[in-house]
């Protein structure tokens, strides 16, 4: 009879800190329910706003940075964007 020893896979300090980040960002999302606003460079966002974008997807305003720059936390990381 052969023992086979299983090998624990360990997980990158980026992978976990990857899902730890998702975690925030779906609690974040999930704390209200506001439907998320087709994000465009013209229009005008307030703290709290979920917004749409066509490549980031759906996030989470969480700072605005006058003039005219706001930090929208999506699914992948913090993302500086322009606003109107």
């Amino acid at each position: 009879m052969t023992v086979q020893k299983t090998k624990k896979v360990r997980k990158s300090k980026e992978s976990l800190l990857r899902e730890d980040q998702e975690a925030e960002w779906r609690k974040k999302l999930d704390q209200g329910n506001k439907t998320p606003k087709a994000y465009a460079m013209d229009k005008v966002y307030l703290l709290d706003d979920r917004v749409d974008h066509q490549t980031f997807g759906v996030g989470l305003v969480v700072s605005l940075i006058p003039p005219g720059k706001i930090n929208v936390f999506f699914q992948d990381g913090l993302k500086m964007m322009k606003c109107g």
